[in-house]
């Protein structure tokens, strides 16, 4: 992102597209001043990933049988003290 700049309120309102435009296009971001105060920001925004049913298809490869239970052990399970869980209400 490039620096940011100031201007002033009276500069911004005869040249808002303009600053629109720069923040939109060159990811400008504006310190907008009123009085030499910073009174409020202009920063373009994010475009938003768009989500659509079915948008991850193809994206995962099964290898193997997913359902069936497997023989292993889990190691997370072995340090679980499984006694003291069953009188948690």
């Amino acid at each position: 992102m490039s620096q940011e700049k100031t201007v002033s309120v009276s500069d911004f309102k005869a040249h808002c597209l303009e600053y629109v435009q720069a923040a939109q296009q060159q990811c400008q971001e504006y310190i907008i001043t009123k009085r030499n105060v910073p009174v409020a920001m202009l920063v373009p925004l994010k475009e938003k990933k768009k989500f659509y049913p079915g948008y991850m298809k193809d994206s995962v490869k099964i290898h193997g049988d997913i359902m069936s239970p497997i023989d292993v052990e889990w190691d997370v399970l072995k340090e679980v003290d499984w006694k003291a869980l069953k009188n948690v209400d």
